[in-house]
């Protein structure tokens, strides 16, 4: 009888070192995957990092602000554009760029991400990767004052309406830019049609529509490199 607990507590103390083993050998992997993603930068708001547009931007289109833990503009010229660039925060030319975002109750136009953006001689222009209160995408680039759809092939898909929570995403591998909305691969473009360099500023974009306005909220930020660590 004896012999037979001893037997039993053996096997369990062998159960456990074996768990505790593979949890190890687990996390030994866990921590070589998340050591390989770099964050470049990340601002989720909470306490907002220095240089973000605050306030009425320069030519009065918007005002930029931070309520309750997010960061919101309001478009307040009707048919505008307006963005806010990331202090501290560039992509490379491989990236993961994501956001939570959503637009307020009976608002209308777009809001959305910016990357690969970079002043020129005839103003600021980047990629936009946005989302109208009606839960519809697209994918743009602002350039000499006006935001143009891109010529790329979009899944005929929409996102969530207006009031609920968007999750975009950026990713760029391999001269390959893949654009997600909520978890499903929306559109797949190459490098070279974005015209994206080694480097790039990003941020956020607002855009109201004909005589309405926009409000939207962003609930963080954050780039990664190489890869999105998913």
């Amino acid at each position: 009888m004896e012999y037979r607990k001893a037997r039993s507590k053996l096997k369990m103390r062998s159960s456990v070192i074996g768990l505790l083993i593979a949890l190890g050998v687990l996390g030994i992997f866990a921590l070589i995957a998340w050591s390989a993603t770099l964050f470049e930068f990340e601002d989720d708001f909470t306490t907002p990092a220095e240089g973000w547009l605050s306030g009425p931007d320069a030519q009065g289109k918007a005002i930029w602000s931070f309520s309750n833990e997010e960061y919101q503009v309001l478009v307040i010229r009707p048919d505008a554009v307006t963005w806010s660039l990331a202090p501290r925060g560039k992509s490379s030319s491989e990236f993961c760029l994501e956001t939570d975002a959503r637009h307020l109750p009976f608002s209308w136009g777009e809001i959305g991400l910016v990357f690969g953006a970079s002043p020129q001689d005839n103003g600021e222009v980047f990629n936009t990767f946005g989302v109208f209160e009606d839960g519809s995408y697209r994918l743009g680039r602002f350039a000499q004052g006006e935001l143009e759809n891109l010529p790329v092939t979009t899944a005929p898909s929409k996102l969530y309406s207006s009031g609920h929570i968007n999750n975009l995403r950026v990713v760029s591998l391999n001269g390959t830019v893949q654009f997600y909305g909520n978890g499903v691969l929306l559109a797949t473009a190459e490098a070279e049609q974005l015209q994206l360099g080694s480097a790039g500023e990003i941020g956020f974009f607002g855009r109201s529509v004909e005589a309405s306005f926009a409000v939207g909220r962003f609930d963080y930020i954050r780039i990664m490199t190489p890869d999105c660590g998913f």
